[in-house]
């Protein structure tokens, strides 16, 4: 932020609220939004990840949590909901910037973790970013992915 705010670089990278109040006071002008693509839209990129061992020894455990993820995510997104206060809050931005965020950034659909879309597109990043050694196919992933709670 320092860096676009001086003139150092002409473009950045930012999670909302933050730089929201520049863009509504006009110092700053979004170029592109992640969801603006059509690949990254359509590619899961939150996830909620356990350790194996965790998972084998206390599945039960990891199934709760994700029911009370699944709850808390109902009740902040309900209406008359306190969340936005609290993520205004702790974010240091006003209710306003923080409402913003949440309704173009963060819409409750994108916000579940119960599927992998777009998994071939993540693969082939994977690859071309060099973060998998050699080619793989969503087939090559079994028993690595374990949905635990779809409500």
């Amino acid at each position: 932020m320092t860096q676009v705010m001086s003139g150092q670089i002409d473009v950045g990278w930012s999670i909302p609220p933050i730089g929201l109040k520049d863009v509504a006071d006009g110092k700053l002008v979004v170029v592109v939004r992640g969801n603006d693509s059509p690949q990254i839209r359509n590619q899961t990129t939150r996830v909620n990840v356990v350790n194996l061992n965790v998972l084998q020894k206390r599945r039960d455990v990891v199934i709760r949590y994700a029911r009370i993820y699944q709850k808390t995510l109902d009740s902040a997104y309900q209406d008359g909901s306190r969340a936005i206060d609290f993520f205004a809050e702790n974010m240091q931005v006003s209710h306003d910037v923080a409402q913003s965020a949440v309704k173009q950034y963060y819409p409750k659909n994108l916000m579940y973790p119960y599927e992998i879309k777009g998994l071939d597109q993540t693969l082939q990043d994977a690859l071309d970013f060099k973060r998998i050694p050699k080619p793989m196919k969503a087939d090559d992933l079994v028993g690595l992915i374990d949905i635990v709670y779809h409500p």
